[in-house]
């Protein structure tokens, strides 16, 4: 092998080695589960003990994982919760809200999406016909020069039943079929006015 393809191949195989490492420590968000507080009405005294007050709020979010090794940086977020006929309509477009947050997220660390509160006598009235959705994006860059701005999509779909002796409420959340994906495999592309790191 003469002097010229040797240094090629020596380029070629330096670039394999960045690209890999980038892969190997760039930053990866996806939304993990979906926290969910419950606002109660002041305590009220018992014989024995204080008897807990109904809950008249529940408040809903994301929380947003990044499992890299590098931060993700410039962090933008949009979420949104409805509810909503089931199945969703095929043709559902998972509209943006006007609920954005915004920040860095280090490495194996966590953000939450801003919170989404609905009414407690709204989220506890269960039908056959409809269920609550959470759905969001977030888009984020990484710490490595010139790489493309990343995307991630997330949906939730609630799970809510009344327990048959007590009538308890109880709920969870699950992932929904669709508007779960990254990059390329997203519904919606990336803004095209911030999709490289570093550009406006």
């Amino acid at each position: 092998m003469c002097v010229v393809e040797s240094t090629k191949a020596a380029i070629a195989a330096n670039q394999i080695a960045v690209t890999t490492s980038e892969q190997q420590l760039r930053a990866y968000v996806t939304a993990r589960e979906l926290a969910v507080v419950a606002h109660r009405r002041p305590a009220t005294p018992g014989a024995y003990i204080q008897i807990e007050g109904p809950v008249h709020t529940y408040g809903i979010c994301a929380v947003l994982r990044n499992s890299g090794r590098t931060p993700a940086t410039k962090v933008t977020v949009n979420v949104s919760c409805q509810k909503l006929p089931k199945p969703l309509p095929r043709d559902f477009a998972f509209a943006d809200s006007d609920l954005f947050g915004y920040g860095v997220i280090g490495p194996e660390g966590d953000m939450f999406t801003p919170i989404i509160r609905i009414n407690a006598t709204e989220f506890e009235q269960i039908d056959d016909v409809s269920d609550w959705y959470l759905w969001g994006w977030v888009e984020y860059d990484d710490v490595f020069s010139g790489t493309l701005r990343h995307r991630t999509e997330f949906c939730f779909q609630s799970d809510r039943l009344r327990l048959p002796t007590t009538n308890e409420f109880g709920y969870t959340f699950r992932a929904h079929s669709r508007f779960n994906a990254v990059e390329a495999d997203c519904m919606r592309p990336i803004d095209p006015h911030t999709n490289r790191s570093g550009a406006e």
